[in-house]
């Protein structure tokens, strides 16, 4: 039995029966890290090239970028991707004010509040960025903002989905992947980088009514997502909303129950009413939330850092009935400083944990940073050599 992607991709998320193989899925490389450099270089990047001129799909304009994801997800065997082609929000990033310490290097959003600070990598001479500060430090200015630029809702492409575009798109890259679309807002941590970490946590005990304002907005932009998403003929949906530290959750518990997790219960509930799969990928650990995001709805978590002290056999073990397991391969310690006999143990050892119940996708936890060349090469011949089921490991 032979499955397609999207066969392989449904049923491992279906928790029904297990597949021909487990699916892959991988972020592919950080684009400026060194990881992505490498893969240039390589042989492998040569065997697995594809030119926008051999596409037909998608709009015309993006074919650059659908065959540099179509060659990447070739190279790392991967059966599904994040990519849509449609543009769900305004523009929503800006300039920071002239009064800013080094304006020209950082840039805001004027949804999440977020601002974040622009760098040139001096390994690779790529832009990157990272988070520094938030906008939204009194509700006045959040209110300020959304009052000038428009509510999450409000900023909403006009753009029509088409569902001939979706077809055509998924029909396109069939041969390679599956696709699977963003909703492109992470409420969470939205909720605590715009008015900072510190701050978040204030309003939450001093002013609750705000916080569920701002939770509440977040989620009718997220909800319509997935209706429009629906519309079209979208099956999976992936939302990315890190909850967690090493070690620990961004949230206690208590402010979990009250100002996350029913927002994320409307959503998933939304997916869910619409007969589409709902994959979240959150960074840290997640033991805390993760019986009440299955709860809730959630069909799938990708990510599941080793790293940030998550024990994916307990929670295969206590969650597996409900819920599906993507990613959990250790990227950062064994990727990036072991051997590829150490990275091959890794891959089997957790296949050997969460493979046998049919509902885990392995691959990287997040995007590959700049690991030596020959362990990612080892990971992906490893992925592929022990993932057919009946499973050898």
């Amino acid at each position: 039995m032979t499955l397609s992607k999207r066969e392989r991709v449904i049923r491992f998320l279906e928790l029904d029966d297990e597949p021909d193989k487990c699916p892959i899925f991988t972020f592919g490389f950080e684009t400026s890290g060194w990881g992505m450099q490498q893969y240039y270089n390589s042989e492998e990047y040569k065997q697995v090239l594809v030119e926008p001129e051999e596409l037909n799909f998608g709009p015309e304009r993006f074919r650059r970028n659908i065959a540099w994801l179509i060659s990447q997800m070739k190279f790392w065997h991967a059966d599904l991707v994040l990519s849509d082609p449609f543009k769900k929000f305004k523009r929503n990033i800006y300039p920071m004010p002239e009064d800013y310490p080094d304006a020209k290097n950082h840039n805001w959003n004027c949804i999440s509040g977020r601002i974040m600070s622009r760098g040139i990598s001096p390994i690779t001479g790529r832009v990157h960025e990272w988070y520094v500060d938030g906008f939204f430090k009194t509700k006045e200015k959040l209110y300020e903002v959304w009052d000038e630029f428009g509510k999450p809702i409000d900023r909403l492409s006009e753009v029509e989905f088409s569902p001939k575009l979706w077809k055509e798109y998924v029909d396109g890259l069939s041969p390679y992947v599956y696709p699977m679309a963003n909703l492109s807002l992470a409420m969470s941590e939205y909720l605590c980088e715009g008015h900072t970490h510190g701050h978040a946590m204030k309003l939450m005990r001093k002013d609750p009514q705000h916080m569920h304002y701002v939770m509440n907005e977040y989620t009718k932009a997220i909800v319509e997502t997935v209706k429009r998403l629906a519309d079209v003929g979208v099956d999976i949906v992936f939302f990315l909303d890190d909850l967690g530290y090493k070690g620990r959750g961004i949230w206690s518990p208590k402010n979990f129950k009250e100002f996350v997790l029913p927002y994320y219960k409307r959503v998933y509930q939304a997916a869910r009413k619409r007969g589409m799969f709902m994959v979240q990928h959150s960074c840290g650990y997640l033991h805390d939330y993760l019986p009440l995001m299955a709860d809730a709805g959630l069909n799938c978590i990708q990510a599941v850092q080793p790293t940030a002290e998550n024990d994916l056999a307990y929670l295969v073990e206590t969650l597996g009935d409900k819920l599906a397991f993507m990613g959990c391969l250790d990227d950062t310690r064994v990727l990036k400083f072991g051997t590829p006999k150490d990275v091959e143990e890794d891959v089997k050892k957790y296949i050997k944990i969460a493979g046998p119940s049919g509902n885990f996708c392995p691959g990287p936890t997040n995007t590959v940073l700049d690991p030596p060349w020959e362990n990612v090469v080892s990971m992906i011949n490893s992925l592929e050599k022990y993932r057919s089921y009946p499973l050898k490991v």
